[in-house]
């Protein structure tokens, strides 16, 4: 975000720069300040953008994390009809996939809107968690059928 704004800032200047030493300083003046303005509304475009893409990530992770509530509520249901001796590994294994889950959500909860650097570091790094945790529950099911 600060590249973003350190560039914008730095062409508005240099456009400033070449209308300024040309003749017609009325004209260049407005067209410096129409180009300004151009790049101020760039600016909140681009922070917009960026807005909305964070609360559309947040709100697609949100709802993987409640299906995977679902699917150790459905499994632990499931779980009752086993011996005991399938439950207290499934159980352990469940619990610990309930822990992760719980955690990712708090994870994304904690999350402070920054730079957009830091951004897309945070969606990649939480991606491959979020991966990781459901093949997790693939293999968990897997073992399931067996």
């Amino acid at each position: 975000m600060k590249k973003l704004i350190f560039t914008l800032a730095a062409s508005s200047i240099l456009i400033a720069f070449v209308f300024t030493s040309c003749n017609n300083t009325a004209k260049n003046a407005e067209d410096s300040k129409n180009a300004l303005l151009k790049a101020a509304d760039d600016l909140n475009n681009a922070k917009q953008a960026y807005l909305l893409d964070v609360e559309n990530y947040r709100n697609e992770i949100l709802a993987k994390i409640e299906k995977n509530k679902l699917f150790i509520k459905d499994f632990k249901i499931k779980m009752k009809n086993e011996n005991d001796d399938v439950k207290a590994i499934y159980e352990k294994q469940i619990d610990l996939l309930e822990e992760r889950n719980n955690a990712m959500k708090l994870k994304l909860d904690a999350y402070q809107i920054n730079e957009k650097d830091d951004w897309r570091k945070f969606k990649t790094e939480f991606n491959h968690d979020m991966d990781e945790l459901g093949k997790a529950f693939s293999d968990l099911t897997i073992k399931n059928v067996n």
